[in-house]
C-alpha cells in the first residue's frame, strides 16, 4: 500500500509503502518518474503539504462521478445460442424522458431503473472456455445507499437486487435462468473497497460540460516527476479511455527520456 509520495526540492522522487497486513514494515522506492495510476484525490493526500496545496487549488473543486453496480453472470452455454443477438443492450424505462429524469431514477427500485447488458459471447473474447459464456448487467448507483446498511442488510440487499435483475433479464431472454451457473453482485462499496476510489466510482471526475475532456487533468502533473495515468485524467472514464491514458503517459515519459516505444 503506497501512502506517501516523496518530494525533494520541487520534484517527486519516490514513494513510501508497506504491506497492508504489516503497516509498520515501511519501505521506500525511488525513480526518476513516478506514475500514479490511482484516484487523483488520493494522490493529493499522499503529497507533502506544499505540493498538496498546489494540486488542491487546481483539482479540489472538481465533481466526482457517480458509481455503478455490476452483476456478473456465468452461463453453461453462450447467450447467443439461447436467443440473445446483441453485444450490448440498453434498457431505458419509459418514465425517463429527459436527462434530468436520469438523476431522479437513481432512487427508483432496481426493477425500474435503466440498465445495460453486455454479452461477451457475441465476441471471440477468450473470457470463457468453449461452450460457456459470461455477461454483465450494470447501471449507475449511489455509494451512500449501500454504506448506510448493516452487514446483514447489505447481504440481503445484494441478494434481492441480484434476483430482481435476473428476472428482468429473463423477460428479455426467455429461459435464461436455466443456464446461470455463477453470479456475483458488486456494489459501489465493492468498488471503493477494492480500488480505493472516492465515491466508489470507476469513472474518475464527472464528465460534465464544465469538466469536459479538455479540462480534465493531463498525464503530466504540476509536480515535476509525477505523472497521472487513470480514468481520472484525460481522456476520461471507461475501459478504452483509461488504457489510452496509460499508453499516452508512457509515450510522454519516453519522449522526455529521449526514448521511443518499439512495437513488436
Amino acid at each position: 500500500m503506497v501512502d506517501k509520495i516523496i518530494v525533494k526540492g520541487k520534484r517527486a522522487v519516490g514513494v513510501e509503502y508497506f504491506p497492508k497486513r504489516k503497516p509498520d514494515e515501511r519501505k521506500q522506492a525511488f525513480a526518476k518518474h513516478i506514475v500514479a495510476n490511482a484516484a487523483v484525490p488520493n494522490v493529493i493526500k499522499m503529497l507533502p503539504e506544499k505540493q498538496k496545496k498546489v494540486l488542491e487549488k487546481i483539482f479540489g473543486g472538481m465533481e466526482i462521478a457517480q458509481s455503478h453496480y455490476s452483476l456478473y453472470l456465468g452461463f453453461s452455454k453462450p447467450l447467443k445460442e439461447i436467443g440473445n443477438k446483441c453485444f450490448a443492450t440498453m434498457i431505458w424505462p419509459p418514465d425517463i424522458k429527459t436527462p434530468a429524469d436520469i438523476g431522479k431514477s437513481l432512487k427508483w427500485p432496481f426493477t425500474k431503473r435503466r440498465m445495460s447488458i453486455t454479452d461477451y459471447s457475441q465476441l471471440d473474447s477468450g473470457m470463457t472456455i468453449p461452450g460457456k459464456s459470461v455477461a454483465i448487467i450494470s447501471g449507475t448507483d449511489i455509494l451512500e445507499d449501500w454504506e448506510k446498511l448493516s452487514k446483514d442488510d447489505y447481504k440481503k440487499r445484494k441478494e434481492q437486487v441480484t434476483e430482481e435483475l435476473i428476472e428482468r433479464l429473463e423477460k428479455l431472454i426467455p429461459r435464461v435462468k436455466e443456464y446461470i451457473e455463477w453470479k456475483n453482485f458488486a456494489t459501489p462499496s465493492t468498488i471503493k473497497h477494492f480500488t480505493l476510489n472516492p465515491n466508489g466510482t470507476s469513472y474518475g471526475y464527472a464528465q460534465l460540460p464544465s469538466q469536459s475532456t479538455s479540462k480534465r487533468p493531463g498525464n503530466k502533473s504540476p509536480i515535476k516527476g509525477l505523472w497521472f495515468a487513470s480514468a481520472w485524467v484525460f481522456p476520461g472514464g471507461g475501459f478504452t479511455p483509461s488504457m489510452t491514458s496509460g499508453y499516452n503517459c508512457a509515450l510522454k515519459i519516453l519522449k522526455e527520456m529521449n526514448l521511443s516505444l518499439i512495437h513488436i
